[in-house]
């Protein structure tokens, strides 16, 4: 299928936000978990899942400076704003009161706030997903996320190592519970793959039709935070892959330091999101890979400590997006 021309075709961006700083903010979300009686997860307690280092400014800045193709940018919040953000026809901030039920309000589940981004007034039905710890690496094209009106699904392999580790955790057995379901609901078969953390190409039009199929998927990711059971969104993308035949690729990054040489010796583009987790010593190497792979997209993820990630960002990404005071 050939790709539709620019002008008939609308792909927006939508952002997950919160500031974790905000006094009220903290005291919603104490009062809720004392509220619910929830078995809440070590991440969840985990501040820096939502501490803000100002990672969404910087990502703005790389999609003005690397996709300035997208239609609209939606950043979805608390009734919160970033004090740095100006305003500006492309942006709209959207309060979760204005796409989530009532009776599923406050959330500070991430999990939730996702199954209800199709509900976004005026929502593009082609529209890709940043995290705000997400950052566009290079110039891209709307084919580099779309094949005409079907998006392009990116998946991880697993290695043997990280599937021993993740085993037990929430994470992994959300991975899991996608993985099986789809697998008994069309009786198919396809192998284990994880996310890449990356940008996700989605289209509204076959979220809603997933959703219908997996009422479950409501039931179990609509809590107000995350707990041992839930589906992780890899089922969209299981689903996009294996059932909608949407185009897939698949990384094969995390076994073998040779793929990694050779990817960067001749330039086969391997890569797709370079991401790490928090300490020092990982931010280095994720930096270093960025350079020397250049990879579309990549990910600082719940840094315990900012610095390094800001200088990389700020040499990255030094000037001012439109979208600043």
């Amino acid at each position: 299928m050939y790709f539709m021309k620019s002008e008939a075709r609308k792909i927006d961006v939508v952002y997950t936000w919160c500031d974790g700083s905000d006094p009220e903010f903290q005291r919603i979300k104490q009062e809720t978990a004392k509220k619910e009686n929830l078995q809440i997860t070590v991440a969840n307690a985990d501040k820096y899942r939502y501490q803000d280092n100002d990672e969404l400014k910087y990502s703005l800045r790389s999609v003005e400076k690397y996709a300035p193709w997208v239609n609209h940018i939606y950043i979805v919040t608390n009734n919160q704003r970033p004090k740095w953000l100006k305003e500006n026809e492309k942006i709209t901030i959207v309060d979760h009161k204005e796409i989530i039920p009532t009776e599923k309000l406050p959330t500070f589940n991430s999990v939730c706030i996702e199954n209800y981004l199709v509900n976004i007034p005026g929502l593009s039905d082609l529209f890709l997903y940043f995290n705000d710890d997400i950052f566009l690496s290079k110039k891209t094209r709307p084919e580099d996320f779309f094949d005409g009106d079907k998006p392009i699904v990116r998946l991880n392999v697993f290695s043997k190592d990280s599937c021993r580790k993740l085993l037990f955790q929430s994470y992994m057995l959300s991975v899991f519970t996608s993985y099986g379901t789809v697998i008994e609901r069309n009786s198919i078969y396809f192998p284990l793959l994880k996310p890449t953390h990356g940008v996700d190409a989605y289209s509204k039009k076959l979220i809603l039709q997933i959703n219908k199929k997996y009422p479950k998927i409501e039931e179990l990711n609509t809590t107000p935070f995350r707990t041992e059971r839930y589906f992780q969104r890899v089922i969209y993308s299981y689903e996009m892959a294996y059932v909608f035949n949407c185009p897939l690729k698949i990384y094969n990054l995390c076994t073998s330091r040779f793929n990694r040489v050779f990817s960067f010796l001749f330039g086969k583009n391997r890569i797709f999101c370079v991401e790490h987790q928090d300490r020092e010593e990982r931010i280095k190497k994720a930096i270093l890979k960025i350079k020397l792979f250049k990879p579309i997209c990549c990910c600082f993820n719940e840094v315990t400590d900012g610095r390094i990630m800001l200088q990389f960002l700020n040499k990255e990404y030094p000037l001012k997006s439109a979208f600043e005071i």
